[in-house]
Order: structure tokens, then sequence, then C-alpha cells
């Protein structure tokens, strides 16, 4: 998708026109592959894009929550495995009562 910008323009103009009348006032993409499609979809929605990250990867004082991550098992491929992490944003990228679209992995490869 990200290859090809047709295909690219097109995948986050419907993102866009999907959320648009929903109120949406803060887009947030889980690091990393979710900024490639967030933070293009926050620029159309006219809305302030928050980055997830990994621990202490944010410059400024950040906020964060512990995360369950569900892991395929390369053993027995009908199995998963549960670790933990943890994502953190800026402190005060959000105001009480927004309402926030979050964005992932499109492809769903990784364990968030």
């Amino acid at each position: 998708v990200i290859g090809d910008p047709k295909v690219f323009r097109i995948v986050i103009g419907a993102f866009v026109k999907r959320y648009k009348d929903m109120n949406i006032t803060a887009v947030a993409g889980i690091e990393s592959r979710g900024f490639i499609f967030a933070s293009p979809v926050a620029l159309g929605l006219k809305v302030p894009f928050v980055p997830f990250r990994k621990p202490g990867k944010l410059a400024c004082q950040s906020v964060g929550v512990d995360i369950k991550m569900r892991r395929q098992s390369s053993q027995v491929s009908d199995q998963s495995t549960f670790g933990k992490d943890r994502l953190e944003m800026h402190e005060g990228g959000f105001k009480k009562g927004d309402r926030v679209l979050v964005i992932d992995d499109m492809l769903g490869s990784g364990p968030s």
C-alpha cells in the first residue's frame, strides 16, 4: 500500500471519509508502523497526532500504560504466549473528553 502513492492516498482518504463526521479530536498512532497511517489521517481530519511509543523514547514528560501482548508461538501455530510491555505518550497529549482514533499496524503482524 505505502509503495504506491495512488493506493496510499486512497487508503488514507477512506479513513478520513469514515471518521470525518465522528467528532474525532486526536489521532494516536502506535509505534512504529501505526505512525505511517495515523499521521496523514490526523492531517486529513485536521486534528493533532499523538504518538504512542515504547518506554524512554519520547523527549518530553510522558505518561504510560502497561499492556499485555499476544505473541504467536513459533513452535505450535495454534498456541499463543503472552508478554508485557508499556506504551507511553506525551503528558497532556489528550484532554478530558477527547475522542481519540487509535491506529496500529495495519497488517497486524506486531504484538500490540
